[in-house]
């Protein structure tokens, strides 16, 4: 009987140990920013779908690929964590029907560069875009505009979560929405290389309604409206976060697009379809990649099947 006991009570104390040490503590969330800190991401979109491009009135078969390498600066911390980050695409390559392109990168940088802050949460606010990517290259359902914030995919609580916490939060990766619903859910605890990460579950959909210009921008005051676009964006991703270094270390992601643009009546476009139904199928990977001491910025862009 004394020789149970004095087994059992260590297999015991082992045992309450291993169920204490399982039980994860709740952890808070952030982004953390240091002036002067540089980061390399590179994003990878594969995308296939029916869409009108090139000036075409009526949906073509697309398959693409864009593979883009951006370089992020913090020039500036305010006294609450939130940054000034200037983003800027250090390399970029696409294929389109198993056809590359060759575009100057300066262009690329014209239309993707972006100068923004984000705060520790990873709300975006105070941007500050490039040019309007010109007609026929808008892909309804899909900006490439919007890939940076593939890099900051999820706006964090100010309150500690634990794995199985579920928030909402107010995304801007799909813009034209009149209803949002982003949504996040705290996984277990891994590790990616070097760095411990807390696996993140995103889902989200997004209600599109959209006036839009005769050249497929949103209609405003100074440009009336020549078309309507209605339809619904769903996604999902997995992201993998480092809550020490406050940064995301890889996400894979997938989105699906199925729009409708109705043509409004107008002198303009009486050889229009009246209405194009268009949809897009998206994978995207986002990767942190190992920052170099100096980046030599490209003089072109090879826009050519990568890796």
């Amino acid at each position: 009987m004394r020789n149970t006991i004095r087994v059992g009570i260590p297999v015991l104390l082992i045992l309450l140990g291993c169920t204490a040490a399982a039980i994860a503590k709740p952890i808070t969330l952030q982004y953390h920013w240091v002036a002067g800190q540089t980061l390399r991401y590179q994003i990878t979109a594969n995308l296939n779908g029916s869409l009108p491009l090139f000036g075409e009135p009526t949906p073509q078969p697309v398959q693409a690929k864009i593979v883009l390498t951006y370089l992020t600066k913090v020039t500036n911390v305010a006294p609450d964590g939130t940054a000034t980050m200037k983003i800027k695409v250090a390399s970029a390559t696409l294929e389109i029907e198993d056809t590359p392109f060759d575009v100057p990168v300066d262009t690329i940088r014209k239309y993707l560069d972006v100068t923004t802050d984000i705060s520790p949460s990873g709300a975006i606010t105070n941007e500050k875009p490039g040019e309007s990517i010109p007609q026929g290259y808008n892909m309804p359902g899909f900006d490439p505009k919007r890939l940076f914030l593939l890099m900051f995919p999820v706006v964090f609580q100010s309150t500690p979560v634990n794995p199985g916490d579920s928030w909402e939060f107010p995304g801007q990766l799909i813009g034209g929405g009149v209803t949002k619903k982003f949504e996040a859910t705290l996984g277990p605890s891994s590790k990616v290389g070097q760095y411990k990460t807390s696996n993140i579950n995103e889902s989200f959909t997004v209600s599109i309604d959209q006036s839009l210009d005769s050249t497929g921008h949103p209609a405003n005051n100074n440009t009336p409206p020549s078309q309507t676009r209605k339809g619904e964006v769903i996604g999902n991703g997995h992201l993998q976060f480092a809550p020490k270094e406050g940064r995301l270390i890889q996400a894979e992601m997938q989105f699906t697009a199925h729009l409708i643009t109705q043509t409004l009546n107008t002198p303009d476009n009486q050889a229009a379809p009246n209405k194009v139904k268009s949809s897009l199928k998206a994978k995207v990977v986002v990767q942190l990649l190992p920052n170099l001491n100096s980046v030599a910025p490209s003089t072109s862009v090879s826009m050519s099947q990568s890796q």
